[in-house]
């Protein structure tokens, strides 16, 4: 295949000074702006709006636990470090303060020794706050108390 008829392959857009109305079913060609852009309107428009985090919250040092917003939030990202030489379970709850051990997390996520990282396909959202605690068991938690965890979540 040449390069022209590649070329020919990709979607075109036509600029109109004033966009044709069409209705349901028909097909109409992608429209831009004066300069080229294409241009996204409606209800498509609006969910292609990026993520911009409200807040990062960061452990101040090596820690067994995290509030990572005390009030209803969506969290974005986790991230950190662990400087044990085990692994550790990062468990996430529905709550502005550290559950006892023993309760049941809303999300598990692996921390073998190092870096850690978890970025969720979607924002999950919690209606009354976002904390993190380090377990030394997988299922409910049994909070380490090595306190050898470094904790970073994104939220908004």
């Amino acid at each position: 295949m040449i390069i022209s008829e590649i070329f020919n392959l990709l979607p075109r857009f036509r600029f109109n000074a004033s966009p044709p109305v069409v209705t349901d079913g028909q097909l109409c060609e992608a429209q831009c702006d004066a300069n080229g852009k294409l241009i996204v309107t409606g209800a498509v428009a609006a969910t292609l709006a990026p993520l911009v985090p409200t807040g990062i919250t960061r452990s101040a040092g090596c820690v067994n636990s995290l509030v990572v917003h005390g009030a209803p939030a969506s969290l974005l990202e986790l991230y950190g470090f662990n400087d044990d030489t085990v692994t550790k379970y990062l468990m996430l709850f529905q709550s502005a303060t550290l559950p006892g051990n023993g309760a049941t997390p809303l999300e598990v996520i692996r921390a073998p020794e190092g870096s850690f990282a978890f970025s969720p396909d979607a924002a999950i959202a919690f209606t009354s706050g976002i904390t993190v605690a380090v377990s030394t068991s997988r299922d409910t938690l049994t909070v380490d108390t090595a306190s050898k965890t470094r904790i970073t979540g994104v939220w908004l």
